[in-house]
């Protein structure tokens, strides 16, 4: 049996309009910061995304295995440009986010579990 298949990727879905950046990121114990130009050279990051600057221990952010120096590209499917995209897919959701990251030379996928509170 012949099977043809077509591979395509994903298109990113548009960020939902209804969100609004408040509390964001920092109920997760994350704190971020924009990714300048000249970090993305120093890090060797290809694309936009947020640098992370601090993970506080026992929350969210530290259970998903966030650490300093992570740059978070994607979080559902979204592309990450700023922290207000980051804000406003964390707000938007209800459960886990699914967050695409570089840590180095490595890309890995973490599992964002929902803040308390």
């Amino acid at each position: 049996m012949t099977v043809d298949v077509q591979v395509a990727e994903e298109p990113m879905r548009p960020l939902p309009a209804r969100a609004r950046p408040g509390r964001g990121v920092e109920r997760y114990g994350l704190a971020v910061q924009e990714l300048t130009p000249e970090l993305r050279a120093r890090l060797g990051v290809g694309e936009p995304g947020v640098l992370v600057a601090e993970v506080e221990r026992g929350l969210a952010a530290d259970r998903a295995g966030l650490r300093p120096g992570d740059v978070i590209l994607e979080a559902d499917r979204h592309r990450v440009e700023g922290i207000v995209d980051l804000a406003l897919v964390l707000e938007g959701g209800g459960g886990p986010t699914l967050l695409l990251v570089q840590r180095g030379e490595d890309t890995i996928f973490l599992t964002l579990p929902r803040a308390s509170g």
